[in-house]
């Protein structure tokens, strides 16, 4: 039986639904005998004068309403066979396009937060850093010179110290520890005061003073000595100190009165309040995106292809959750410090903070420094220093001279060796500057990509046809009239890969 073959010289792809638009040329031919309609061979006679077939590289059979790739021509007895191999893609075009399918790869439409891992990571990064706001939050220490050497020389902050004593100021609590600020000059004229010997010369220290004078006929200086260690009025008030690196009440401080007792001096200070926080905030409205995001998609702003993380005062360097960041581009941290023990909290918001704003991120870090001074006597040792000095006098009175000299001598020592004693406990400085957040980032890149045959991914149900160009499918079982042979390749098309064309 002989049927018309439409033949074509045509390029086109294997796994391409393309189909030839027009145009061909159509000569009659046979079936081969015993050949079946999925890779049939058919016989061409094109006489002795017509030439050779073998430009044909693809036809289209009618009768059999297929599209056929032609792999191979033959010559026999002056006869074409062409071997022919079903294109399924070409042929069922319609009921393909037709067909809604999750895509998971398509090169006309993607979804960019999806993870595409077709491209590999290079050892290719960038690093960037945001320090957000202008002005630090506390002013850094700057260089002097002394005898021509650079010294960093930190003149800044608060000095917040704890009393057991009170204040010129209606909410002091008589009994209880209160807190006043010294700016570093008021610090420096508090310690002077009462530590300093020419202005220790109060009424309890001189009555005692007189009474060891008067009655075991010791020296001015010697009975100094014992009355200051004995009844220093002023070390045993302090409960605490913590150095502050702030500034927000500078211009608060006062001259004014302060007692310890019954004895009073006079310093420029504030009296603070323990239920006040000194509050700070930081922020950036550009968060350092990678920069290859905008063009291949926002999942490269997730591990392992980017890393953030913040280099807070004191706290050091805090790992960021990028997902947590996800498509926000502001950042803000805001640190609340406790005025009396130094204690900060940080709380870390991505989001704008009109519409959106969520915590990611919270800790409690020591802002403040704490201060250790030495004073002439451990605190609450006094009645056994006193005990110690009253044996030396004992012995005066018996005659021991070398026991009278070792005993005052040992009193000279004490008083004159601070630190032999202390109050507080020593804090560091180190992280305290530069007083800013500083957002950092670190970004790997991606090989370069070939989205026209590899297409990005989607995964969404489209309709096949509204998708054009390189498709892969999750499933490729679609309803369509063809051989269980046919159902099969188009099966593995359209899950390995092909192109609506």
């Amino acid at each position: 039986m002989a049927f018309n073959v439409t033949f074509y010289t045509f390029s086109k792809k294997e796994n391409s639904t393309a189909v030839p638009a027009s145009g061909g040329t159509t000569y009659s031919c046979v079936l081969k005998d015993g050949c079946s309609i999925i890779n049939p061979v058919i016989k061409l006679d094109l006489g002795p004068a017509s030439g050779t077939p073998v430009a044909f590289n693809y036809c289209m059979i009618p009768d059999f309403s297929r599209f056929y790739f032609i792999s191979d021509w033959t010559s026999d007895k002056g006869m074409w066979y062409g071997s022919l191999a079903v294109d399924a893609l070409a042929t069922y075009k319609t009921a393909i396009g037709a067909a809604s399918e999750m895509v998971v790869r398509s090169s006309d439409e993607y979804d960019g937060r999806i993870q595409d891992n077709m491209y590999p990571m290079i050892n290719n990064q960038i690093f960037y850093s945001r320090d957000g706001s202008s002005n630090a939050w506390w002013p850094v220490h700057r260089i002097i010179e002394i005898e021509g050497v650079s010294v960093d020389f930190v003149d800044r902050g608060e000095f917040i110290v704890g009393l057991l004593s009170y204040t010129d100021d209606d909410t002091s609590l008589n009994g209880g520890v209160n807190y006043i600020g010294f700016d570093y000059g008021g610090f420096a004229q508090f310690l002077a005061k009462i530590f300093g010997v020419s202005d220790l010369e109060v009424p309890v220290l001189m009555g005692v003073k007189n009474v060891f004078q008067g009655v075991y006929n010791l020296t001015d200086t010697q009975a100094y000595n014992l009355a200051y260690v004995a009844e220093n009025p002023y070390t045993d008030y302090i409960d605490s100190i913590t150095w502050m690196p702030v500034t927000s009440h500078f211009g608060d401080h006062t001259l004014q009165d302060l007692y310890f007792g019954p004895n009073v001096i006079r310093v420029a200070y504030r009296s603070v309040d323990v239920k006040e926080m000194v509050d700070f905030t930081w922020s950036t409205s550009d968060i350092p995106k990678h920069p290859q995001s905008a063009a291949r998609g926002s999942y490269l702003n997730l591990p392992p292809y980017s890393e953030y993380s913040l280099v807070l005062p004191r706290a050091g360097r805090v790992n960021l959750d990028p997902v947590l960041l996800g498509d926000y581009s502001t950042l803000t941290v805001d640190l609340h410090i406790d005025q009396v023990t130094g204690q900060g909290l940080y709380q870390v918001y991505a989001g704008d903070g009109a519409y959106v704003r969520h915590l990611i991120y919270m800790d409690y870090v020591p802002i403040g420094v704490t201060v250790k001074i030495g004073t002439n006597k451990a605190v609450g040792t006094s009645l056994g220093i006193v005990s110690t000095a009253i044996g030396g006098v004992q012995q005066l009175l018996s005659g021991n001279i070398a026991g009278v000299l070792q005993s005052i001598g040992s009193i000279e020592r004490e008083r004159q060796s601070p630190g032999s004693g202390r109050i507080g406990e020593s804090g560091g400085y180190n992280g305290v500057y530069p007083g800013y957040p500083t957002l950092q980032s670190h970004h790997l890149y991606v090989t370069d990509e070939d989205n026209d045959h590899n297409g990005r991914p989607l995964m969404r149900v489209r309709t096949l046809s509204d998708v054009p160009g390189y498709i892969v499918c999750q499933h490729g079982d679609i309803d369509v009239a063809c051989t269980d042979s046919e159902r099969s390749a188009i099966k593995r098309f359209l899950e390995g890969g092909f192109f609506y064309e």
